[in-house]
């Protein structure tokens, strides 16, 4: 048994991270009680969305009013921090080693919606692809990177609109 008394927040979070061995918690367990997860948890409730901190927080809650905080972390680290390949295959980083610049000062509810909701779009059309692209050999030599790209195209579309200088703009109520 160990005790740590601190008033440090960062520090009382780098022993919980460390120091988790036995009965591994993971990250964004640990994370989930940071004063920017709150933040963005009650950004959402004003939205009459709810942000999972927790997994399945808000289990009793329609799905499509609920955003899960490691998707909005993957989404987030394809987007605006340019890492497509590490939101898709390394998501521990997420509230690991790149927690800082993820959910940065800077992210709000919004921020999050807007690459949330293409990521969303993006999926609803694999979704509708898929079965054509499994069941066809020439769709599938053609078509089969599209089963999972989803964050590189999020990644390309911030890079093409920042390109162009162009704004790209949602719709909450589309959220499906």
């Amino acid at each position: 048994c160990r005790l740590y008394e601190t008033k440090n927040k960062q520090l009382s979070t780098n022993i919980a991270e460390y120091a988790n061995s036995q009965n591994p918690v993971k990250n964004r367990d640990i994370r989930s009680v940071d004063y920017t997860q709150k933040k963005l948890e009650q950004e959402f409730l004003a939205k009459e969305l709810y942000y999972e901190r927790k997994k399945n927080q808000y289990e009793g809650k329609p799905k499509k009013e609920r955003i899960d905080a490691e998707k909005a972390g993957q989404v987030l680290l394809a987007f605006y921090n340019k890492m497509p390949a590490e939101a898709k295959n390394r998501k521990s980083i997420i509230f690991g080693d790149k927690y800082e610049e993820v959910f940065n000062e800077d992210i709000t509810a919004d921020k999050i919606l807007l690459p949330y909701t293409l990521w969303q779009r993006i999926e609803n059309i694999k979704i509708e692809e898929k079965p054509e692209i499994i069941s066809n050999p020439e769709k599938f030599e053609e078509k089969s990177y599209l089963l999972y790209s989803s964050y590189y195209i999020l990644y390309i579309l911030n890079e093409i609109t920042g390109y162009l200088e162009m704004d790209i703009d949602i719709d909450i109520d589309s959220l499906d």
